[in-house]
């Protein structure tokens, strides 16, 4: 880059004055006041370390050297305005670019569909490719630079990666309507020790919802059954007639079909939405104005 290069209204304050003949006129031209332009003059001068103009009474006139710079002068100034059109029309049509976002299977199921859709409408030149993993995963993606940005429901952080917290996510106790814990209420929930002695339907080890799960309730008995997707713990629960603690926004529906019923706990789960990044990577504009999207509406959700 040349080291002594006048700030680009000076540049056009020179060029204005060498038409103009006069500071006050060029002055005019530029609609800003006398005193202002013959500054930029003098700044202009100072930083090229030429005398581009000879002053007198009667106007200005291009010195010896100002003859020889102007023409250079007038070209820089052209391409600058070439290279400033081209920088507006970057900004008002970007290039199409690619977001990648690694997403755990909850996410995925209930919540990252409704944000692809709302984020792609105000960012038509973006596609987001998915990928999608159990919590554990997601964070392998990110730290493996898989993914521009992870966006997990619980599970521990790793050692490389930073994350923010952009929601919250709740499980609850699901039952088939002929279980016997299907009449328990408020006043009579489901204990943590009734929880933790009863062979569950739950996710696979790793995910974020079993995490979520052991960390409240602790050792679990053998499952009845372990599944890598909502859908299929959900059909899961109501195969095997076995409870199982999984996403409120999962069992919505079947709840209000009346195939399942939600049975109230002596305890909550309730787990953080977090979005995963690699420590010390560049944020691409498209991962941040996805996150900044997801964080004001996290609830967002098909379920």
């Amino acid at each position: 880059m040349y080291p002594r290069l006048p700030a680009w209204e000076d540049i056009a304050a020179v060029v204005l004055a060498s038409e103009h003949e006069s500071i006050s006129a060029a002055a005019r031209a530029a609609h800003v006041h006398q005193q202002t332009l013959s500054q930029r003059l003098t700044r202009a001068e100072k930083t090229l370390g030429v005398n581009i103009f000879q002053r007198s009474p009667y106007g200005i006139a291009l010195t010896v050297a100002g003859n020889a710079l102007l023409p250079h002068i007038r070209e820089l100034l052209a391409r600058g305005e070439e290279f400033e059109s081209h920088r507006q029309a970057l900004v008002a049509h970007p290039p199409h670019t690619t977001l990648t976002i690694a997403v755990s299977n909850t996410v995925a199921e209930l919540y990252s569909p409704a944000w692809v859709a709302a984020f792609t409408a105000s960012h038509p030149h973006v596609s987001v490719t998915q990928l999608q993993e159990n919590s554990t995963g997601v964070r392998t993606l990110v730290a493996e630079q898989r993914a521009d940005v992870g966006f997990v429901e619980g599970g521990h952080s790793f050692h490389n990666e930073e994350e923010e917290r952009i929601g919250e996510d709740e499980l609850v106790l699901a039952v088939t309507p002929d279980h016997p814990w299907a009449t328990r209420t408020k006043e009579n929930p489901v204990t943590l020790k009734e929880l933790r002695t009863t062979p569950l339907v739950v996710r696979e080890q790793g995910s974020g919802s079993r995490t979520v799960i052991e960390d409240v309730v602790g050792t679990l008995a053998t499952p009845a059954g372990e599944f890598g997707s909502l859908a299929s713990q959900r059909a899961g629960i109501i195969a095997l007639k076995a409870p199982g603690i999984m996403a409120k926004g999962a069992i919505a529906d079947h709840v209000q079909l009346g195939k399942l019923r939600r049975v109230p706990t002596e305890c909550s789960f309730v787990r953080p939405l977090t979005a995963v990044w690699l420590r010390h990577a560049t944020r691409s504009t498209e991962a941040l104005d996805f996150v900044r999207l997801v964080s004001a509406h996290p609830a967002t959700s098909l379920g």
